[in-house]
C-alpha cells in the first residue's frame, strides 16, 4: 500500500509528503489501484517480499495512482519469464484501458508487441520506419526495423508471426526510450 501511495507524493503538500500523511481519498485511490491490478490481497505485504510479476503489478498501480495522461513503460517485462510477462502485459493493458490512459511501451519482443498492441511504431536510428496495426507488421517491416544496417539480410530471417494475435492498447516505440527521445519513471522492469 505504501509503495502505491508513493505515487501520490507529487500531488501533496511537501509537509504531508515528508510526514507520510495520506488522506482518505489518497488511500482510496491506492486501494483502487491495487484492486485494478489484482494485488489488493497483498496490500499489507512488503514489496520486497513479492515476486517479480507482483512487483511489476504494484509498479503499474503506483503509476496509475499518479493519474497520468500518458503512461510510459520501458521494457516492463524484460526480467520476467514468458508466463509472468504475459500476465503483467495483460494487467497493464486492462488497467490502462479501464482508467483510460494512453500507454506507450518500449518492447523488443515482437510477438508480445503484436499480442498486446493496437498500434506499433518501429524506429530504426531515430527514424520511424513502420507505423501501423499489428497485423500489418510483416517480414518487410521487421527487416526495416531490425536489419536496417544489413541490406543483404534474407527477408525470411524472422520467424513467421501468428496473424491471430489479439490487438490491445500498448504502443511499441522500438528504441525510442533507449535513444533518449522519451523518458520513463520506471526503466528496465524495475518496480
Amino acid at each position: 500500500m505504501r509503495n502505491v501511495l508513493a505515487g501520490q507524493l507529487g500531488h501533496m503538500p511537501w509537509w504531508r509528503a515528508s510526514l507520510g500523511l495520506f488522506s482518505a481519498r489518497e488511500r482510496r485511490l491506492a486501494t483502487a489501484g491495487l484492486d485494478e491490478v489484482g494485488m489488493l490481497h497483498k496490500a499489507a505485504q512488503r514489496t520486497d517480499s513479492l515476486s517479480g510479476g507482483e512487483k511489476q503489478r504494484v509498479a503499474i498501480a503506483r503509476a496509475l495512482a499518479q493519474a497520468p495522461q500518458v503512461l510510459l513503460a520501458d521494457e516492463p517485462v524484460a526480467n520476467l519469464d514468458p508466463e509472468l510477462a504475459d500476465d503483467v502485459l495483460g494487467t497493464l493493458r486492462t488497467a490502462a484501458k479501464d482508467v483510460g490512459v494512453t500507454t506507450l511501451v518500449n518492447i523488443h519482443n515482437v510477438v508480445q508487441a503484436r499480442r498486446y498492441a493496437e498500434r506499433i511504431i518501429g524506429i530504426a536510428r531515430g527514424v520511424v520506419v513502420f507505423d501501423g496495426k499489428p497485423d500489418e507488421l510483416d517480414q518487410s517491416a521487421l527487416q526495416r526495423i531490425y536489419r536496417y544496417d544489413r541490406a543483404d539480410a534474407p527477408a525470411d530471417e524472422f520467424p513467421d508471426l501468428a496473424a491471430s494475435l489479439d490487438p490491445a492498447v500498448l504502443l511499441d516505440l522500438d528504441h525510442a526510450l533507449e535513444a533518449g527521445e522519451l523518458h520513463s519513471a520506471a526503466r528496465g522492469g524495475q518496480a
